[in-house]
């Protein structure tokens, strides 16, 4: 992502929350305007309401930055000027392995701890910007070739994904992804301690 997109994508942001937040007083105006006799504007207010609670009334502020974001990355949004994620950071989600039910017809596919497990199939990997899914069985070459963050014991991806979206309503895409690359590393760390402590205590 580039700087100007995430300034074209926030300034959106900003829109929709304004748009969400006069919501109620737009419900009141309409209430009074059915007294009087200005049924022309009654009618133009309750088509915007209705149009803005199909997209935002049920989502968080939190959700509308991340749809924004995505879809704006993934091009399902028009605006001039954002080109489709380029995918510059991974996040590791899963291994997942294949195991044979003898019950059932079809093999079943369950997470496993680790690329070690025997019956490891392939890894999913989750786009930081569009949060496009990938699976791969090549996760070697995948790992060797595009920036992933990998921690086997930090599954809550999505608080991460969620901070990242709101840190680019606030500062540079730069910026946005140094803190998320921080704040990955240092929980990997603790993660690590806590493996070596439980090391220690077996």
């Amino acid at each position: 992502m580039k700087e100007n997109e995430r300034r074209i994508i926030v300034e959106q942001i900003n829109k929709d929350i304004v748009m969400k937040e006069s919501l109620p007083q737009k419900e009141v105006e309409m209430e009074s305007l059915l007294k009087n006799d200005f049924v022309k504007r009654y009618i133009q207010l309750k088509r915007k309401i209705s149009n803005a609670k199909n997209c935002f009334l049920s989502d968080s502020n939190e959700r509308i930055r991340e749809l924004r974001f995505v879809r704006a990355m993934i091009g399902t949004d028009l605006y001039s000027g954002v080109d489709k994620c380029s995918h510059g950071i991974w996040f590791y989600v899963k291994s997942i392995k294949c195991y044979a039910d003898p019950r059932c017809e079809h093999d079943m596919y369950l997470p496993c701890d680790n690329e070690d497990d025997p019956d490891f199939e392939y890894n999913v990997y989750i786009c930081l910007d569009c949060q496009k899914h990938f699976e791969t069985e090549n996760w070697r070459e995948f790992e060797s070739e595009n920036f992933v963050l990998k921690n086997y014991d930090d599954k809550n991806i999505s608080s991460y994904l969620a901070n990242y979206y709101q840190l680019l309503c606030e500062m540079s895409v730069e910026e946005a992804e140094a803190t998320i690359i921080r704040d990955f590393n240092v929980n990997l760390k603790k993660s690590k301690q806590k493996t070596l402590i439980k090391t220690i205590m077996i």
